[in-house]
């Protein structure tokens, strides 16, 4: 199973494939793509181009142009997020406020009373209804608004529209990576900022877990630090995406079998813990930790800063990943 995050929405999707189907028509030509085209070359990519539009490409559906869209079975899924105890100013993201008190950046997992409903003052009784049509919790979608599809030609026209479609829709009460990450690692829906926990901050299993509970190998890999909001959500469990400690915690706790990424910031494993993956800790016997000279700049290396941790080396022939990926 291969799971790959994010930045896969169908507007960008569609502009890859578009670009990356340009660049093929221009190198069949003769053109440089690189540092561009000259002469009768230029002059003909001129006149093959001109008066065509974005129109000319696919306009709906999974298109084609990128090497994946050519493969049977795979969906391009996104997933939304909930209003809990109150929405944020300007209503653009949804809050970062769970079951519990205060907002989720405020304490570690659990670790605060109950929310209490304004107007009953008991613990908050979530409801899965629509939260600005129905007053609930659930930030849910209308197709009025906001188009049954991405690919809704509303988007790229001028308003105002007599129809009650507001583009403008799409960007109340967002969701951010964190929660949506977790959402889809655990089946499990939480709010933003929160990463493989439910509403009221406790542990779900994420799919890497339950993977390796069947026998099977797990992790991830990543072109940023490897416990950023989209990998991590498959490797740990934090209340909120910024808890450093928490999520080093629960890294360590979780024991993939594999991780790579980008070592930076709050979002990797801790000193500690890498101290004990390395030659004679005690961990090393589970672990091969492979980390970049700290004597060799990344601008001068052939390869980008990664700190790449892969437990059970004997089992890579029978390798099973399950592998988010953020760009």
């Amino acid at each position: 199973m291969l799971v790959v995050g994010d930045g896969m929405g169908w507007e960008m999707i569609r502009a890859g494939a578009v670009a990356k189907k340009v660049l093929m028509e221009l190198e069949a030509m003769g053109c440089d793509t690189s540092n561009g085209c000259t002469g009768d070359v230029a002059a003909a990519a001129v006149a093959a181009f001109a008066g065509r539009t974005l129109d000319d490409y696919y306009t709906e559906g999974v298109g084609s142009g990128l090497s994946f869209q050519d493969l049977d079975g795979y969906g391009i899924v996104t997933t939304n997020t909930v209003v809990l105890q109150a929405p944020t100013a300007g209503a653009h993201y949804g809050p970062a406020n769970s079951l519990l008190q205060g907002g989720v950046g405020g304490h570690d997992n659990g670790m605060s009373p109950l929310a209490l409903d304004d107007c009953t003052g008991m613990p908050i009784d979530f409801s899965p209804l629509d939260y600005e049509t129905e007053g609930g919790n659930m930030v849910m979608w209308n197709d009025v608004m906001g188009g049954a599809y991405p690919w809704d030609p509303r988007y790229y026209q001028t308003g105002p529209f007599t129809d009650g479609f507001d583009p403008e829709y799409i960007m109340r009460h967002a969701t951010d990576s964190a929660n949506t990450a977790g959402s889809l690692a655990t089946g499990h829906k939480a709010a933003v900022n929160m990463m493989s926990v439910n509403l009221y901050e406790e542990d779900v299993s994420t799919i890497v877990e339950d993977a390796m509970k069947c026998g099977k190998a797990a992790g991830v890999v990543s072109s940023v630090p490897v416990l950023h909001a989209t990998p991590g959500a498959f490797v740990v469990h934090s209340n909120y995406r910024k808890n450093g400690a928490q999520m080093q915690r629960s890294f360590e706790k979780t024991n993939p079998t594999y991780a790579a990424g980008g070592c930076a910031s709050r979002y990797q494993p801790s000193e500690e813990h890498k101290d004990k993956m390395r030659e004679g800790g005690s961990l090393s016997s589970q672990w091969t930790l492979i980390e970049q000279s700290a004597n060799v700049s990344a601008a001068v290396s052939s390869t980008r800063l990664y700190c790449s941790s892969c437990r059970c080396l004997q089992k890579f022939t029978h390798f099973r990943p399950v592998v988010p990926f953020e760009n």
